[in-house]
């Protein structure tokens, strides 16, 4: 915005008149320096109305800036959260399916354990059926070699009986 200079062309042109130019001369030098003046210099009332333009336009971008930013920092806000409960989701599901396998092992492993003990079980049981067989041999064994020894022992007294009976009856 530029305001007009208030140049007085014929007081100038009348002061070169006065300093010894000639009349025709001094009305186009002050023609010329009045047009120069009115096209070029810059006046402190349109350094300030530039000045106050300037600063609406300043506050105007800041306010657009602060909006546009608090635009930007609430949508990537909401993306950050967005990804947060996706995240979460996504912990609790791992968690949960680890939780199931961990529950789907330990099982397995317990029914593994019972397998094993019912074997060792059914095995202790069949050698302890074994060996209380061949110790019900044993002693059905040793019941008739014991039997036999009775019998020889008794055979073998009455033998020494009547030899002694004899001897003494001799």
């Amino acid at each position: 915005m530029k305001m007009p200079l208030q140049f007085d062309t014929l007081d100038y042109a009348n002061k070169l008149t006065d300093a010894g130019l000639p009349r025709q001369q001094a009305e186009a030098h002050a023609t010329a320096l009045g047009d120069a003046l009115s096209k070029t210099v810059v006046l402190p009332g349109d350094l300030l109305a530039v000045k106050q333009e300037l600063l609406v336009k300043i506050d105007s971008v800041r306010n657009e800036s602060l909006a546009k930013m608090d635009g930007v920092r609430n949508e990537l806000l909401a993306k950050i959260d967005g990804v947060r409960n996706e995240l979460l989701a996504k912990i609790d599901g791992v968690r949960n399916e680890l939780l199931d396998k961990i529950d789907s092992v330990r099982n397995e492993l317990l029914d593994k354990i019972d397998s094993v003990k019912n074997e060792s079980l059914a095995k202790i049981d069949s050698v302890r059926n074994e060996l209380l067989g061949k110790i019900a041999e044993l002693d059905i064994k040793f019941s008739e070699q014991i039997k036999q020894l009775r019998w020889m022992i008794g055979l073998s007294i009455t033998l020494n009986l009547a030899i002694l009976v004899k001897l003494l009856v001799v």
